[in-house]
């Protein structure tokens, strides 16, 4: 239990899915997406190229929608490294994320590529459940990465990175993006940011 509002007890199953359950009732789900469920995610991630596009400037194509995701496939390819993931309520599905992880120096180099939560339900704690649950999920050396323009999400990766760590990461500039980097721990049982955080 901590002080931070949070107090989430959160297990990886055996069918790919990593449950975070709070005392309030809520409940954060992380499910694998399967194959077949890869439509699903593209058509989620129109959403975030949507919100995104407040940062990058992208407008829709003629067709009215965002270009899609390139290489998404490679996420169902075994071995590949790649990791989707849904993160679901009880309400239904609430975003997502992709891990990727790679080789450095022989050694695995966790990356945050995308996540995204709707904004309905932003600001609940929700994006720091999910996140820290990914952390634990895949111990080892971690980046996460957000372009200079987006200062939500910095100041949302910093402190739940910062709450994950306490606060013993690293940060810094490259052209065009912030990196956060920081080592997760599989003993570790953390509750990150309290439930105010704006993801």
């Amino acid at each position: 239990m901590t002080g931070n509002g949070l107090d989430k007890i959160c297990h990886l199953s055996y069918d790919s899915m990593i449950t975070c359950c709070w005392k309030k009732g809520d409940a954060m789900k992380l499910r694998r997406v399967r194959a077949e469920e890869e439509t699903v995610l593209r058509q989620l991630m129109q959403y975030y190229f949507y919100d995104f596009s407040a940062y990058n400037d992208a407008d829709v194509l003629p067709n009215g929608r965002y270009g899609e995701y390139p290489d998404l496939e490679r996420y169902w390819e075994p071995g590949s490294g790649h990791h989707p993931y849904f993160i679901e309520t009880n309400d239904g599905l609430a975003g997502f994320a992709l891990v990727s992880v790679e080789d450095n120096r022989g050694a695995p180099l966790h990356v945050m590529s995308e996540f995204f939560v709707m904004r309905k339900y932003r600001s609940h704690g929700i994006g720091s459940a999910a996140a820290c649950s990914l952390f634990d999920a895949y111990p080892g050396r971690w980046i996460v990465t957000q372009i200079k323009r987006n200062v939500p999400a910095q100041s949302f990766w910093r402190k739940v990175i910062a709450g994950y760590t306490g606060n013993q990461y690293t940060e810094h500039e490259e052209p065009n993006k912030i990196v956060q980097s920081f080592t997760a721990s599989s003993l570790s049982i953390t509750e990150g940011a309290d439930s105010s955080d704006s993801t």
